[in-house]
């Protein structure tokens, strides 16, 4: 069996595999976090790997120009194959009696409609290629809080980790320097109740923090692991960052990291000074999905840049017209290097707009954009001192395909409102399986309801908050949530 079949066993045997990780002795953990590290390592850094990325390099260096035309290119080769492969794409052009050679040029893809999510959700398997043999299958709940399947093939995966790690290079790191984790991982027992709140991936040498256990009661543990580890690579989600930052802060200390890479969530101006004094080092943010259509990073002059060799962006306004810079607008992405499941013109739900300075002082010619990313959340407090961030609860909405959104309200300090704007599906069955997970992760911290709405709550500026915290800061009168 080689690494492939082998992680998309482990992808869709995952609940099944989790029990007996959990069950075993933390010595144990260890080794089989290292085990799957072989088996990522094996699939990330192929011969296809160091291609990608040398050849990408090189892309820093184009002008304008050149990477216009490199997209034209590869437009065409993704037309052409998109047609060929998909069952979904081949009926959508002959609908239009358009054919593969009418799509020649970015101006050419508004011949072609908006992808929603909506619509990738219901032909996802005409959206696949034909061939699935090495086939990976995740789950995203995205913005809004809305599962949805995505999958990708191991060239994939190759092609986006070297797409990753090009930004990486721009801080100087190297592929497989030690770094420290604080993504989603659940690699320690929610019962766990004391240190160690880490494992380890030796192979890929890596640490993986949990991000369910941090809270006023660990602190401490966690700052007394990072000052042991001074110096390495800390990546993680930003709103997580940010709380371990303000924790470090509280007690007046600094934790030299040799970078920070943050990913998955907005990080707002007051978190990235909090990370930055924090860790005494320049973080690098990027904006990226599990779609892999598109990816915004931001380099060491802290300018985000459209990777425009990785996916096509437009911005467009409410008529589906290109929006002016400076302009908000949706962001419609095409992606040019997932081809397992390509999408193509497709609308994420985010919004962003195109600076008004179309050059960055680090010389590098990929377009400036600044994002105004839908997403919008406070955190969850309970009684007792923990906290829990955008990012921990959305782990649990990833295989929630049947809400159309999902928003959680904490009315008051020991009272958590779960509120879903149902879609198709078994709604009723994927809601009790939240609540099941929540009731482990909170150990009846809070009193949990449900209620069902018929659309999200919006806050400011078209954002639809993930978690809306109307105990903290003693927010008076919280509003009416939904209707029953």
């Amino acid at each position: 069996m080689n690494c492939a079949a082998i992680e998309k066993n482990l992808r869709a045997n995952l609940s099944f595999y989790a029990k007996l990780y959990h069950k075993a002795p933390i010595f144990l953990q260890n080794a089989i976090i290292t085990a799957r590290g072989w088996v990522l390592s094996r699939l990330r850094y192929q011969k296809l790997f160091w291609k990608t990325l040398a050849e990408i390099k090189t892309h820093d260096f184009y002008s304008a120009k050149e990477l216009r035309q490199y997209q034209n290119t590869m437009l065409q080769d993704l037309i052409r194959f998109a047609y060929a492969q998909t069952v979904y794409y081949r009926e959508v052009l002959e609908n239009l009696n358009l054919g593969p050679h009418d799509i020649r040029d970015l101006d050419d893809l508004n011949k072609l409609p908006i992808l929603t999510r909506d619509q990738v959700k219901r032909n996802t398997q005409k959206l696949q290629t034909q061939n699935d043999k090495r086939r990976i299958t995740v789950h995203t709940s995205g913005s809004c809080g809305s599962g949805l399947a995505v999958s990708y093939n191991s060239a994939d995966l190759v092609k986006n980790w070297a797409f990753l790690y090009r930004q990486l290079s721009w801080a100087g790191v190297q592929p497989r320097e030690w770094r420290l984790t604080l993504y989603g991982s659940k690699i320690v027992p929610e019962s766990q109740q004391e240190p160690p709140f880490w494992r380890y991936n030796l192979c890929e040498r890596q640490i993986l923090l949990s991000i369910f256990h941090l809270s006023e009661k660990t602190k401490n543990h966690y700052i007394r692991f990072l000052l042991l580890h001074r110096g390495a690579i800390l990546e993680g989600f930003a709103s997580i960052l940010a709380i371990m930052a303000e924790y470090i802060l509280e007690q007046g200390l600094t934790i030299p990291m040799k970078m920070v890479y943050s990913t998955g969530e907005p990080m707002t101006k007051t978190n990235r000074k909090k990370v930055q004094e924090a860790f005494g080092c320049t973080l690098y943010d990027c904006y990226g999905m599990t779609e892999w259509v598109g990816l915004i990073q931001e380099c060491e002059r802290g300018e985000k840049h459209v990777m425009v060799d990785y996916g096509i962006l437009e911005i467009i306004d409410d008529e589906n017209k290109p929006c002016a810079r400076g302009q908000e607008g949706y962001l419609v992405w095409t992606g040019l290097q997932h081809l397992d499941m390509p999408l193509i013109r497709y609308r994420i739900g985010d919004k962003g707009m195109w600076c008004a300075k179309d050059h960055c002082e680090c010389g590098r010619n990929y377009p400036l954009v600044h994002t105004t990313i839908t997403r919008d959340s406070d955190n969850i407090k309970t009684p007792d001192g923990r906290i829990y961030s955008p990012r921990v609860i959305n782990q649990f909405l990833k295989n929630k395909q049947s809400f159309n959104y999902c928003q959680f309200i904490q009315d008051r300090a020991d009272s958590l409102i779960v509120r879903i704007v149902p879609g198709i599906g078994d709604v009723q069955g994927e809601t009790q399986m939240l609540l099941h997970d929540l009731d482990h992760l909170l150990q009846g911290a809070l009193t949990i309801r449900t209620c069902v709405a018929e659309r999200p709550i919006m806050r400011g500026e078209g954002k639809y908050p993930f978690i809306l915290n109307h105990a903290d800061n003693h927010r008076p009168n919280p509003p009416k949530v939904c209707q029953v």
